[in-house]
């Protein structure tokens, strides 16, 4: 399978539970042209649509409008998020299109279940192109609001996570993945063109443990061991060390972080195992 990264946009954001609301953009890969660009920020922005509340939506054009006029200047708040440059804590979500085997892949990180910060993200990402790709995303942005979780038909829509992918066809067939037969769709019954996985209902896991739990990439509903939460602790350990590409600005805070949400889901293992 040959695989070219065609654009990509990496957005940093608070996780949906926490009381503060914060966006940052930490890197793109937006070609001049514009398509590829304009492609991949349409599809971000169809995802991050479906979040929208009444009040959000209405803002949408007036966000779109100053977009229009160059680079937005941060620290500033736009659809009721803190638009800024520090990374520091964030979660992460990666967006990218790819040519896969002669066809068009766009990979849409749904690891944070959280998609208004990736709208944003899209917005403010082609504020900063040249005037021509810049009109020709946010034209495709503006197009994708319109038509929540709605994509090109002739591209895959491939939802992943920290973990795994999650690979849905936009071509009539059946979803395959979580997303497919018993899985979740986008009205949450796992089937039909361009489902993707629910929202997850953390309403009863509380906010300290889901916290860990969505550190360490577990789902409200999953199990978790002793050696289960090692083994995935270990894994983004290493990821996340600058030996093995982790970003050095962020290593010593992320690890900080995983040794924190291991410590917590621990403690969570070993008070079920003795009934506390």
């Amino acid at each position: 399978m040959t695989l070219d990264a065609l654009a990509e946009l990496e957005v940093r954001h608070t996780r949906r539970h926490m009381p503060t609301r914060r966006v940052a953009i930490a890197s793109t890969q937006l070609p001049a042209g514009g398509s590829a660009a304009a492609l991949l920020l349409g599809c971000v922005a169809s995802m991050g649509a479906a979040g929208l509340d009444d009040d959000q939506r209405a803002e949408v054009p007036a966000f779109l409008a100053e977009a229009r006029q160059g680079s937005i200047d941060v620290p500033r708040r736009r659809l009721r998020f803190r638009l800024q440059t520090d990374l520091v804590g964030l979660a992460r979500s990666r967006h990218r299109l790819l040519g896969e085997d002669g066809g068009l892949v766009v990979e849409l990180d749904v690891s944070s279940q959280y998609p208004v910060p990736q709208l944003i993200a899209a917005v403010w990402a082609a504020s900063r192109l040249a005037p021509r790709p810049r009109a020709q995303c946010l034209e495709s942005i503006e197009r994708s609001v319109g038509t929540p979780d709605v994509f090109p038909v002739d591209v895959t829509v491939r939802y992943v996570t920290e973990f795994e992918p999650v690979t849905f066809v936009l071509d009539g067939s059946s979803p395959s993945g979580p997303g497919g037969p018993g899985g979740h769709g986008a009205d949450g019954s796992g089937s039909g063109p361009g489902a993707r996985p629910s929202v997850l209902d953390w309403s009863r896991v509380p906010s300290e443990l889901r916290w860990a739990m969505e550190v360490l990439g577990y789902g409200p509903t999953d199990a978790a061991s002793r050696v289960d939460v090692q083994r995935r602790y270990r894994r983004l350990l290493k990821v996340a060390h600058p030996d093995h590409g982790g970003a050095e600005v962020d290593a010593a805070h992320r690890i900080q972080e995983l040794a924190e949400a291991r410590r917590v889901m621990l403690g969570e293992v070993d008070g079920r195992r003795t009934g506390a």
